[in-house]
C-alpha cells in the first residue's frame, strides 16, 4: 500500500460525513465557522442547543501549521470541548495543554488495493473546559444565523 497524503479537504469531508458517533446528537454542525464579530474561524464547530454544549475542531495537516498557529487558543472561550484533528503521529499528546483533545486520522485500505477510506481514533480525550458565558453564546447563535442565512459550508 503506497502512502497517501492526507489533506485538510480530506479531513473536513470526513468530519462532514459524521466522523464521530458522539457528534450525532448535535443540532448544528458547521465548517469554517466564525462566531459573530469574533474574527476567528474554527475549522468545524458543533452545537447542541438544549444544553449549550459545543465542540470545536481545529484541523492540522503539517507540523509547521501546528507549530506556527498562535490563534487556536482564542477559540477555546467558545468551546466546551476542543480537539485538534491531524494525521496520525503529527501531534504528540504531550504537546497539547490539559483539557484539549486529539483525534488522529489515517487512511485504511478498502476492499481492493486502489480504494481507501479514512478512519480516526481519539488519541487524547478532551476534558470539559468551562461553561460558555451568555455573551459568548449569543455570539455563537448570531454566527450560526449568519452562516445559515448564507447556507455555506454546512456539515449536514
Amino acid at each position: 500500500m503506497s502512502e497517501r497524503k492526507i489533506t485538510a479537504t480530506d479531513i473536513i469531508e470526513y468530519v462532514k460525513g459524521g466522523m464521530m458517533v458522539s457528534t450525532s446528537n448535535f443540532d448544528i454542525k458547521v465548517s469554517e465557522f466564525c462566531p459573530y464579530h469574533a474574527n476567528r474561524r474554527i475549522d468545524a464547530f458543533y452545537l447542541r442547543v438544549h444544553d449549550k454544549t459545543t465542540k470545536g475542531y481545529e484541523i492540522k495537516v503539517s507540523r509547521s501549521d501546528f507549530l506556527g498557529d498562535d490563534k487556536w487558543d482564542n477559540y477555546l472561550k467558545y468551546c466546551n470541548y476542543f480537539y485538534f484533528v491531524a494525521p496520525k503521529g503529527l501531534i504528540g499528546k504531550h504537546e497539547l495543554p490539559d483539557g484539549v483533545g486529539l483525534i488522529e486520522v489515517f487512511w485504511r485500505e478498502g476492499w481492493n488495493e486502489d480504494t481507501y477510506h479514512m478512519q480516526s481514533e481519539i488519541a487524547k480525550k478532551p476534558k470539559r473546559l468551562h461553561d460558555i458565558s451568555d455573551e459568548d453564546y449569543i455570539q455563537l447563535l448570531e454566527g450560526v444565523v449568519l452562516k445559515l442565512a448564507y447556507n455555506r459550508n454546512l456539515l449536514k
